[in-house]
């Protein structure tokens, strides 16, 4: 379930992309560790890299919408209360030892992520890149 990062998911603004970049890692890392039957500990390890980046990304993410006044902000919330509601649930279920826990895990993030970024992000950025104050996201990246 490799996922390759390509142009068409970027956005246009930098700190958006390159923590959607870093997202696509984290689930590559997974995915690589599954393939290389890494023990359990290590699986668990990246589980709780991915859940604690994605409430890093999702809380700055969400903090420009309000800014912003997004008119969708309260789907976008939910969307990603879904995906860390489901990464914890692969989580625990791996601690469980069920073996599916990281298949489902893969399938539902590698679907998931490439929807969120080409419809749900892409319809905020939109608005964001017509902002004349934008620029404050592209330096954002750079510190």
């Amino acid at each position: 379930m490799f996922i390759e990062w390509n142009k068409d998911y970027e956005l246009g603004i930098a700190q958006i992309d390159e923590q959607h970049k870093h997202l696509i890692d984290l689930i590559n890392k997974l995915d690589g560790a599954r393939h290389s039957h890494s023990p359990k500990e290590c699986i668990e390890k990246v589980f709780l890299e991915l859940i604690n980046y994605s409430n890093y990304h999702f809380t700055l993410e969400e903090r420009a919408m309000k800014n912003e006044n997004y008119s969708r902000l309260d789907l976008h919330i939910s969307s990603h209360d879904l995906f860390v509601q489901y990464i914890h649930k692969c989580y625990y279920k791996n601690k469980k030892n069920d073996y599916f826990a990281i298949s489902d895990a893969l399938k539902f993030l590698s679907d998931w992520i490439v929807d969120h970024i080409m419809v749900e992000d892409r319809n905020f950025t939109m608005i964001l890149l017509d902002q004349p104050h934008h620029d404050q996201y592209q330096k954002a990246a750079h510190r």
